[in-house]
């Protein structure tokens, strides 16, 4: 973390050259600023001494385990106001003359790590060692996380509006969030581009094609893909644009098995509803998360193949699927789709990556209505999805990304 500190306010300038070709308007507007900044030096040299700059001392003995978000900790303490909600003063560290910092630069280096700067791997790097100092090792926040996404996490942060409103940011329910009228009104953005990019799905582990050394795609065992419209088993025509997907698994002794797959169309209405018998027998019906009973399941004889087969004529490659954690939905079905929308990306965390908000948190806070309450329902928890993306197309990329 690299801090820009006072020397570039208190250098001075003794005059100002202009190119010979700039125009008078440019001139005054060069001229101008410099004076303002000029101005800017001589206070700040005022204030703080011709010779002050930034600097941050660590206290490392009173971080117990030093994090990757204790350099986020850092970098907000130091660049946002005192009075800022989200400000707080680290412990483990101390800014020396803080308001001269104008901005931290955090530089994300792949695949370098802490043996480059310990003694055994010193002599890897050591122009860069002499540049940035001794390296502080992190620990990792999530052990599953990827390299990726923690860098994300480290670069993301929401802002609260405590304060802002005299509501405490929380949202004021004036118009309806339903999806029979929320579809009717008109879209900020398309779809498409909150589409999840390859990127984003290999981040979130959703299911993927591997690429084989002789260069060709395959799948895992088991697994269908999408078809183009009109191909294979997929309808050619009437197709709907968007769908939003949620399941319910139950516990067999192969852990976690398909037990309901709902679908809903754009206005919330249920296009498909049902209940699917595992390969092995059922352990624990998980009730409580799955709303699914022993009486639900008497009498069920469809399979996940069977369910492969008419999810795939309903949905070819080009219609956006939309689920919260959608990854675990589509691995649990056995089928790549491409063409992604997740409210956990729409919706992101204000701890960041690889944190995520619960789909009845979301539903709460941006539809009004409480969800999963004694137990879940798949098809409500479509709906909240499909309201969810709703919003967010009609509102644009930025809202929901403040905390509330």
């Amino acid at each position: 973390m690299h801090f820009t500190g006072v020397e570039g306010y208190v250098s001075r300038a003794t005059s100002v050259e202009a190119a010979p070709e700039a125009a008078p308007e440019a001139l005054e507007r060069r001229v101008d600023d410099d004076e303002r900044r000029i101005k800017a030096n001589a206070d700040r040299a005022a204030i703080y001494g011709e010779d002050a700059r930034a600097e941050v001392q660590l206290r490392l003995e009173c971080a117990n385990s030093f994090k990757l978000a204790h350099a986020h900790e850092l970098a907000l303490w130091t660049l946002l106001p005192e009075t800022a909600n989200e400000c707080v003063n680290p412990r483990w560290a101390f800014v020396r003359n803080k308001p001269l910092i104008e901005r931290v630069v955090i530089i994300m280096a792949p695949g370098m790590d802490h043996k480059m700067w310990c003694e055994d791997g010193a002599s890897t790097c050591p122009r860069l060692k002499r540049a940035l100092g001794d390296g502080l090792r992190t620990m990792c926040d999530s052990p599953t996380a990827v390299g990726m996404t923690l860098c994300k996490s480290l670069m993301y942060s929401v802002h609260g509006k405590q304060g802002l409103d005299g509501n405490g940011g929380r949202k004021k329910f004036k118009a309806s969030t339903h999806a029979k009228d929320l579809c009717k009104r008109k879209f900020a953005y398309k779809p498409s581009h909150f589409v999840l990019t390859p990127g984003d799905m290999s981040d979130m582990v959703y299911p993927l094609p591997k690429l084989t050394d002789d260069g060709k795609l395959e799948m895992e065992e088991g697994f269908v893909a999408t078809q183009p419209a009109g191909e294979g088993i997929a309808r050619g025509s009437g197709y709907h644009p968007f769908l939003a997907l949620d399941c319910e698994f139950c516990y067999t002794a192969e852990g976690l098995q398909l037990t309901r797959v709902s679908v809903v169309k754009e206005d919330g209405d249920v296009v498909y509803d049902k209940l699917v018998k595992p390969p092995t027998e059922i352990t624990n019906y998980n009730t409580a998360h799955s709303g699914i009973t022993a009486e639900q399941m008497e009498g069920v004889t469809t399979t996940l193949q069977d369910v492969q087969r008419e999810l795939l004529e309903m949905i070819p490659c080009e219609t956006i699927l939309i689920g919260h954690s959608l990854e675990n939905d589509l691995h649990r079905l056995k089928i790549i789709h491409a063409n992604v929308i997740d409210t956990c990306a729409l919706y992101p965390h204000k701890r960041g990556a690889p944190y995520r908000n619960a789909l009845r948190y979301l539903t709460e806070q941006y539809l009004g209505r409480k969800i999963q309450e004694g137990s879940h329902d798949s098809v409500a928890d479509a709906q909240a999805t499909m309201e969810l993306a709703l919003l967010k197309f009609i509102n644009g990329p930025s809202f929901g990304e403040v905390s509330t």
